[in-house]
């Protein structure tokens, strides 16, 4: 059992520690797909949604936490609770964030099979 296991079932990582976390091992390219996974599955487990990202994160460590954990497979994240949470937090921000940000999201946005249906407008509103 890992250390980060450990801490996971002690429930001991908070969201910035996870947003930390991520964005270490996303600096040094050691992020892989089945962790990213693992961490959704737990901040939702934790209870965490959107309003917690924006709170506890604010609007830029939010955006990075999210793009950090789709960027490289978003297939691998298929919870669909956090994908709820995600779209609560962009429509809930639309306006507030940056075209930096935005970007950023439409580009993960669009990976993600959810996001691209024609009865889905969120992609569209993100990109205007």
């Amino acid at each position: 059992m890992s250390d980060i296991d450990i801490y996971m079932q002690g429930r001991f990582f908070t969201l910035e520690d996870v947003h930390s976390f991520v964005k270490s091992l996303s600096s040094m390219e050691a992020l892989q797909p089945e962790l990213c996974s693992h961490l959704v599955n737990y901040l939702v487990d934790l209870g965490y949604d959107a309003d917690d990202l924006t709170a506890n994160l604010g609007l830029k460590k939010s955006t990075g936490l999210i793009y950090r954990l789709f960027i490289q497979d978003p297939a691998a994240i298929n919870n669909p609770n956090f994908l709820v949470h995600v779209e609560d937090f962009i429509r809930s921000n639309l306006k507030a964030l940056s075209g930096l940000q935005l970007t950023r999201l439409a580009e993960i946005l669009k990976k993600i099979e959810r996001f691209n249906s024609n009865d889905h407008d969120l992609l569209g509103k993100v990109e205007e």
